[in-house]
């Protein structure tokens, strides 16, 4: 299995559901840690609208966080569901995650951290 280049934002609650995801699926990353509010051309030509997480592929680019998660669970086999009903269970648990906790993650680190 090839090795992927994945671009992050350390502390990223996004950039943390793929890092989760490809360990969860056995999927190899090269994590290529990004600054905040990194703008560069070089990244830009990865991911024009600038943000993180973005998964490098031989195909191009994928620059969402749910859909980098996705595919390491389609490429790998694992956490993707047999029949359509268990997929379609995987993707209400991914929504409902990005709906329900994620929006939330920075203020409980905030608040932890101080």
């Amino acid at each position: 299995m090839p090795v992927h280049d994945l671009y992050i934002l350390p502390g990223s609650y996004k950039s943390l559901m793929t890092i989760m995801a490809a360990k969860a699926t056995d999927t190899k990353v090269q994590l290529h840690p990004l600054a905040f509010g990194n703008q560069s051309e070089e990244y830009l030509k990865i991911n024009p609208r600038g943000k993180s997480p973005s998964l490098i592929l031989a195909d191009g680019p994928l620059t969402e966080a749910s859909a980098i998660v996705r595919y390491f669970a389609k490429s790998s086999g694992k956490m993707l569901g047999e029949t359509p009903f268990e997929q379609a269970k995987v993707d209400e648990w991914i929504d409902h995650v990005n709906t329900e906790y994620f929006p939330h993650f920075n203020n409980f680190v905030y608040q932890y951290l101080g």
